[in-house]
């Protein structure tokens, strides 16, 4: 997990590894969701690991040579778990 870092202007200077965890993560793509009735247009991940509070929305994942940011964070019920929904970054799409 990455947290993104800004200037004095709010302008990101790069990213500072924060948290390297371990994780399965599934590439969920566009045909695969649009059976749920969603329509996707970039690659969405979903991250399965043990919860940890420190993981927020505004991080960025690296995974696999991509940066995703993060849309959502659901632990279970214990919270002893938790599941990361992420979409590749638009300026990361070549």
């Amino acid at each position: 997990m990455k947290n993104e870092l800004t200037d004095e202007w709010g302008e990101q200077q790069g990213d500072i590894l924060i948290k390297s965890a371990r994780a399965d993560v599934q590439v969920t793509s566009g045909g695969e969701s649009a059976q749920y009735g969603t329509v996707l247009t970039s690659q969405v991940i979903t991250i399965m690991l043990y919860y940890d509070y420190a993981i927020t929305n505004d991080m960025v994942v690296a995974w696999d040579g991509s940066k995703y940011d993060i849309k959502h964070i659901r632990p279970d019920e214990t919270k002893r778990s938790m599941i990361v929904t992420a979409e590749v970054q638009s300026n990361a799409i070549s």
